[in-house]
């Protein structure tokens, strides 16, 4: 028998995207906060995102919500520098 529809993998036409659970909500809204904090997002972008993030359906709704405030690791400066000493 020859399939070839995805089994792993990215979502397709044909396969839905993974649903999102309750903790993966509060980790999507941890974020917002926290880029909230750095000044990334203003209030009422918070809120409509955090909205957004509670009545999302499934996983990848919530890494579009972040998707233009998370920061990858390799960008990440160390507190040192952005104190500007270097250790």
């Amino acid at each position: 028998m020859s399939d070839d529809s995805p089994v792993r993998g990215e979502p397709s036409e044909e396969r839905p995207a993974l649903r999102a659970s309750d903790a993966e909500r509060e980790q999507t809204a941890e974020t917002l906060r926290r880029a909230m904090g750095e000044g990334r997002l203003t209030v009422e972008e918070l809120e409509d995102r955090l909205r957004a993030a509670y009545s999302a359906p499934n996983v990848r709704e919530l890494e579009r919500l972040v998707a233009d405030v998370t920061v990858p690791e390799r960008q990440k400066v160390p507190r040192s520098h952005r104190l500007g000493r270097a250790d």
